[in-house]
């Protein structure tokens, strides 16, 4: 008899999922936007966020309603889910100024980050901020900036009033900022690469030597590994874009620079 109950629940118990099974019908919802790139969505949760146009918007109810996110005031260039933090964080990037937004909420609300050196030109690239798997207080933010002359050319310039003005890029120069405060305050890991009047890109390319929450590295959290690169437009097939270049690390947030021996008069890329 405890045998035949038993064998009934076990039934019973792989029976019913199946017939709530055939009983569910997917909602699905139809929305038109124009020029929207990606749907993001953060982890466990009905909140969705996409950059539509240059603003960024959120839906609280699996895509069904949508609604612009106030809190951002600048045209936004991208947006993504923090991978170490999918549950409740994301980022977007400005597009004109070096700015960033950031919500630790799930889009709830959203705090303005200005980045040092946002009197600068920013180019099209902005910015982008990388954080770290293991403490959420850590950031990275890398931005490029660009000088720009006017070109003084009545041909390109036109003689009608309101004619677009056209620049000339004279030089690109990558910078990292880095934060261990959540962001309040950055400091500048500056390149040890002098600039070269002959290169027309300055690249500054850093990161977190630890880039997973499993990492075993036995190197200390703010352990940043640089790589600093001065580069020429290439200007025929058999030459390389890079002239010099220094690999380095950095434990003090860039107060001071450890080159890596291994690399020394070395072009890395």
């Amino acid at each position: 008899m405890i045998l035949l109950h038993f064998v009934y629940s076990l039934w019973a118990l792989l029976l019913i999922p199946l017939i709530n099974a055939e009983e569910f019908t997917p909602k699905v919802t139809k929305t038109i936007a124009q020029d929207s790139f990606e749907i993001l969505s953060f982890d466990d949760s009905n909140t969705l966020i996409r950059k539509q146009d240059a603003s960024v918007t959120i839906s609280f109810d699996d895509g069904e309603t949508w609604e612009k996110v106030e809190g951002i005031e600048d045209e936004i260039t991208w947006i993504y889910i923090d991978p170490f933090n999918r549950h409740d964080r994301a980022v977007a990037t400005s597009m004109y100024e070096s700015r960033l937004y950031i919500t630790n909420d799930q889009g709830k609300s959203w705090e303005r980050i200005t980045l040092p050196d946002s009197e600068k030109n920013i180019s099209s690239r902005g910015c982008y901020i990388e954080t770290h798997p293991l403490n959420k207080n850590y950031f990275l933010a890398k931005c490029n900036y660009c000088e720009k002359t006017e070109v003084d050319n009545e041909e390109n310039s036109g003689d009608e009033e309101g004619a677009p003005v056209i620049f000339n890029i004279t030089h690109c120069t990558d910078k990292v900022f880095a934060s261990n405060d959540g962001g309040k305050s950055f400091s500048e890991i500056k390149s040890s690469l002098e600039r070269n009047e002959n290169s027309a890109i300055s690249i500054s390319d850093c990161g977190f030597a630890k880039t997973g929450k499993d990492s075993d590295l036995e190197s200390s959290d703010t352990s940043i590994i640089c790589l600093f690169q001065n580069m020429q437009l290439i200007m025929d097939e058999f030459s390389s874009p890079y002239t010099e270049s220094k690999l380095v690390l950095t434990t003090d947030w860039g107060k001071s620079l450890k080159e890596f021996d291994q690399f020394k008069d070395k072009v890395v890329n």
